[in-house]
């Protein structure tokens, strides 16, 4: 078996091996891996010897497959994906190291990317995990350069040879993410993107909603920014949005400070938890940065946006035309001239069709007819929570219907009231494999 790269070949590990890899596996300045380095010659040909033994199983039977790094035939490094179980699935880790005389030149990057493609291809796995010393930045870049993602910046690992505890990254990738293809929306996608839009703000504010009309007002306005909106598609589905439109900044000079507004940015909701909205966000604000756009403005959750950048407008002496200055209202400075608008912002004047009832009323029949839900009088807020059906009950786990996904949940702590099936309820779920968590019993208002 090998794994090619423009470069590289990547080969399991085999007897013969063990003197080009004990030059990176025995280097004394390695610091931060946690095994290595190797402290005698012997411990790297114990090290061959289990590898070529583990390659010599059946392939459904290896959980540790590890490979040398090859240029032009020579060994410059290693690398490794490490099956681990779950109880409800199995995940890859990956690790690597480069001959510090290879290093600099792209290969670790190579490497993992070939890794990453082994894993969801011919292993089928779903998750994909690797982790680094925080301090390693040379590797922590790498995950990044592969199309990982960090999701714990705050954990820590103690080396077993040297009793040192620091600080450690975990960062991930999924098969949605890596399948993931961002787009120019086309007309002929016009209609699954609404569906999907719709919902993914279903019963997230009030009940219903009214983001899949927004996205036909913005389509149909001339502050509609297309050149940087994007959708995202997996295996031919339309499961994101981000749109964007013209939007100012007044000054109390009343100058008008041209901006981008993001809004909506929309995922279906079966695949919350993959990263999708920060694809489309990452990738859109790169568009707007290239377009020579000065910053970026949204009113939106947040617990949720700063994670990729964005910051109070507050900051920047930015309020609405009422001079409020609500923590949803973000900002993100794309040029050194965006700080010096000063004043309140103006979106465009074409977003006052978006609730218009008749218009709501006309495309509403265009789409599946879903249960309104409402919870409390006014806005809902229900931040970082969704809305669900207890369909069944089995002893302490309670199965809540989510669409058309069922999520097996627990009663968060200090929650008394036990739902029974059919109710409604607010759920945190989990989305990295851990317990999902109902937080609170609720009634729908619109079945009384």
């Amino acid at each position: 078996m090998e794994l090619k790269t423009k470069d590289l070949v990547l080969r399991p590990i085999r007897l013969g091996d063990e003197e080009q890899i004990h030059e990176y596996a025995g280097d004394k300045d390695i610091t931060m891996m946690f095994w290595l380095p190797n402290d005698t010659f012997e411990e790297t040909c114990d090290f061959v010897r289990r590898c070529d033994e583990d390659w010599k199983k059946p392939f459904d039977q290896i959980e540790d497959f590890e490979f040398v790094i090859t240029l032009d035939g020579k060994i410059i490094g290693g690398c490794d994906c490490d099956l681990s179980h779950s109880e409800d699935h199995t995940y890859a880790t990956l690790g690597w190291i480069i001959n510090k005389n290879y290093r600099g030149r792209g290969f670790a990057s190579q490497a993992g990317a070939a890794l990453i493609d082994f894993a969801f291809n011919k292993l089928k796995i779903d998750r994909i995990l690797a982790q680094c010393d925080c301090k390693n930045a040379a590797s922590f870049g790498v995950m990044k350069k592969i199309g990982m993602r960090c999701i714990d910046d705050k954990g820590t690992r103690t080396y077993p040879k040297t009793g040192i505890t620091s600080g450690e990254y975990t960062c991930q990738i999924t098969r949605t993410e890596w399948k993931l293809n961002i787009r120019l929306e086309q007309p002929e996608d016009f209609h699954n993107t609404e569906l999907m839009t719709m919902r993914s703000f279903w019963n997230k504010y009030y009940p219903g909603c009214v983001e899949h009309n927004m996205i036909r007002v913005i389509r149909a306005s001339a502050d509609y920014l297309p050149e940087i909106s994007r959708i995202a598609e997996l295996d031919g589905k339309i499961v994101g949005a981000a749109f964007y439109t013209k939007a100012w900044i007044v000054d109390e000079d009343g100058v008008w400070h041209e901006v981008a507004m993001l809004g909506p940015l929309a995922v279906e909701p079966t695949l919350e938890g993959n990263n999708i909205g920060g694809k489309l966000i990452c990738e859109t604000i790169r568009l707007a940065k290239e377009a020579g756009l000065a910053g970026i403005i949204l009113c939106g959750e947040p617990g949720y946006y700063p994670k990729f950048g964005f910051k109070l407008m507050k900051d920047f002496g930015i309020t609405d035309v009422d001079g409020n200055s609500y923590d949803a209202y973000l900002c993100y400075p794309l040029s050194e001239e965006f700080a010096t608008y000063k004043g309140h912002f103006e979106e465009s004047p074409d977003f006052e069709k978006i609730e218009d009832s008749a218009a709501l009323e006309k495309i509403g029949k265009e789409f599946p007819a879903y249960r309104k839900v409402k919870v409390q009088e006014g806005f809902m807020q229900i931040f970082n929570q969704h809305l669900g059906v207890v369909e069944s009950v089995d002893g302490e786990i309670f199965n809540v219907c989510y669409w058309e996904l069922v999520i097996p949940c627990r009663l968060a702590e200090g929650l008394e009231q036990r739902p029974a099936a059919g109710c409604d309820v607010q759920f945190i779920w989990n989305h990295k494999g851990g317990e999902s968590k109902i937080t609170k019993v609720i009634k729908n208002l619109i079945d009384d």
